[in-house]
């Protein structure tokens, strides 16, 4: 797939199509594809991935309680958990060779697994639409320990990714398990930036826009 297909394909999927069955393959060959080729700091991958096939709609959806000042009947829910399959990510913790230089402080390799886990999932996400697969993320996890252990994870659980194939960009209705009761998703994935606006680009890219003219010489020269 062109890159440019790839990343306008790619959404937050919400409601899934149970009738399509998802290859396994295409699951582990994306992942392997993202280890090969995603960067990882000195290659530690200072993180843990772990691979289910979901039979754990109401705990997970129960774990992933969206709004905690609203009850579970009221709650929209993170229905992104109730793909056919999905990933949990942990930190993994590192034992270092002292005789070699240190990996950094242990405080920031628990921060730093963090921002491994985004990169990894980014990869293992645009490997898997390649693959003509969707993709839900959720960081919206209530009980992150007892998510670790759900997944057999060796840490908190961090982040859900679920795969499947979506019932498409417009509007849709769900099943929570939680209630066993009809819901709308919490919004449809088209009417993104509307639902959370995103700021202006020259406020997140402070280079991209205003470039000073003492910099452009510099590159110039």
């Amino acid at each position: 797939m062109e890159w440019s297909d790839l990343i306008y394909k790619r959404y937050n999927a919400f409601a899934w199509d149970y009738t399509r069955t998802v290859d396994l393959k295409n699951i582990t060959d994306s992942i392997i594809e993202a280890y090969e080729h995603a960067p990882s700091k000195n290659q530690k991958y200072p993180f843990a991935v772990k691979v289910l096939k979901n039979n754990h709609h109401q705990e997970l959806m129960t774990l992933c309680h969206r709004n905690l000042d609203v009850s579970i009947e009221k709650d929209a829910g993170n229905p992104q958990v109730l793909a056919p399959y999905v990933i949990g990510f942990s930190r993994r913790d590192i034992v270092e060779d002292q005789t070699k230089e240190d990996y950094r402080a242990n405080e920031d390799i628990i921060n730093y697994s963090c921002l491994e886990i985004g990169i990894q999932a980014t990869y293992i996400m645009l490997a898997l639409a390649n693959r003509g697969l969707d993709t839900g993320i959720c960081s919206c996890i209530q009980d992150q320990k007892r998510a670790g252990i759900l997944f057999g994870l060796p840490n908190e659980c961090k982040l859900i990714l679920g795969i499947g194939y979506s019932k498409g960009l417009d509007t849709a209705i769900y099943n929570d398990p939680r209630t066993d009761s009809k819901k709308m998703i919490p919004f449809a994935p088209k009417d993104k930036d509307q639902v959370y606006p995103k700021p202006a680009i020259d406020i997140v890219y402070l280079s991209l826009i205003h470039i000073s003219e003492p910099t452009r010489q510099a590159e110039i020269s």
